[in-house]
């Protein structure tokens, strides 16, 4: 006896090369599509280039801690909060 072979299409979703601006993509949690909201926080990068500024340039020391350049960037979904992805300069 053969068996019959039934073909089920599969949807693939790739997700965004998150960066420094919002995004459009399709959110894995509550499964619409959203535009990021995005948010700045500061990293272990952002610490060492202010060490490193100490010695280069003592009054400008705390621009990597509050130029956004220097900062990671979340990305999370507007409707259910959810952390999508991080964007970071340096990795």
């Amino acid at each position: 006896m053969e068996q019959e072979s039934t073909v089920r299409p599969v949807t693939v979703v790739q997700h965004p090369l998150f960066g420094p601006e919002p995004v459009v993509t399709m959110c894995t949690n509550c499964g619409k599509e959203v535009t990021t909201e995005i948010s700045r926080h500061t990293s272990a990068c952002s610490y060492i280039t202010c060490i490193l500024c100490i010695f280069i340039c003592i009054p400008c020391f705390w621009l990597p801690l509050v130029c956004p350049w220097f900062q990671d960037t979340i990305h999370a979904c507007p409707n259910c909060k959810e952390t999508m992805g991080i964007y970071s300069r340096f990795n």
